[in-house]
């Protein structure tokens, strides 16, 4: 019986860990996404600054915005964000190329907050193809 509650204990402290990031504070550092090469900046103050590299076009746009926590704690809104990622389901198998994302159009974002189960936080742009931001590690 002492083994299992342990265990309980153990198991609750683990997972009271990896609950992920609530408040502005603890949500602010910088994100890579794990497509292309774009890592997004959130400041503590409310700020965003994204930096996209297009290799193939040898292009860098950097875009600023403002940035919140939704009020259940669960979104971070990014303010006037241009797309600069392929549109899903516009890929074009005769050139063997992704339409170009339309970035003239700056749209609100919400990216869904996630914890891994090593306790890093994750900022979910499109979770069904594999698309979020992850943290980087503060030293």
């Amino acid at each position: 019986m002492r083994v299992r509650a342990t265990a309980l204990i153990g198991l609750c402290a683990l997972l009271g860990s990896c609950a992920p990031a609530s408040t502005t504070a603890e949500l602010a550092g910088t994100y890579v996404l794990s497509i292309r090469i774009d890592t997004l900046h959130l400041d503590a103050s409310g700020q965003y600054r994204r930096v996209s590299v297009d290799i193939g076009a040898g292009r860098v746009a950097v875009d600023t915005g403002r940035w919140r926590l939704s009020n259940d704690r669960r979104l971070v809104a990014l303010a006037a964000l241009p797309h600069r990622w392929p549109d899903h389901g516009r890929y074009d198998p005769a050139s063997g190329t992704w339409h170009e994302p339309d970035t003239a159009v700056r749209r609100m974002e919400a990216l869904t907050i996630r914890s891994t189960w090593t306790g890093s936080t994750t900022l979910d742009l499109k979770p069904e193809l594999g698309w979020r931001y992850r943290r980087l590690q503060q030293k």
